[in-house]
């Protein structure tokens, strides 16, 4: 359940939250964003390249980097492979970020929209979750 609530706090505040730089994240969260990017990049084949554009907010229509995205997602536990948010994991998110309103509002957005691949809703609800707070994203 530790690994589970750091990979939330970094995935909720990552897709939901400002690009901010890793020296804010500690330690602890730091080398868990490493222990999950290192996991997802060889199971999907993104370039680092790829990941860095999203990091500056740019959604590139690239297969691989909606895989990576997904990867994140589903390995956090954040959602299920029926595309169910696990809400009960934000309850261990620090409390700015509890409400997780924006990911759960993008959640039921996409839901809502005739996108069926997992792949293609989990980097739709990405994508809708920086517009909402382009100031506060993160990703890794």
């Amino acid at each position: 359940m530790k690994t589970i609530l750091k990979y939330v706090i970094l995935i909720g505040v990552s897709s939901t939250y400002a690009y901010i730089t890793e020296e804010g994240w500690g330690e602890p969260l730091i080398a868990l964003a490493n222990s999950l990017h290192n996991k997802c990049v060889p199971i999907t084949g993104v370039t680092q390249a790829s990941i860095d554009q999203v990091k500056e907010g740019n959604f590139i229509e690239d297969e691989k980097m909606k895989r990576y995205v997904l990867c994140l997602w589903l390995v956090s536990e954040v959602i299920s492979e029926k595309f169910e948010l696990n809400t009960e994991i934000f309850k261990l998110l620090p409390k700015k970020l509890q409400d997780g309103h924006n990911i759960i509002g993008c959640t039921k957005k996409i839901n809502g929209t005739d996108v069926s691949e997992l792949y293609e809703k989990t980097y739709s609800v990405t994508k809708c979750i920086q517009k909402a707070n382009p100031d506060e994203f993160i990703m890794f």
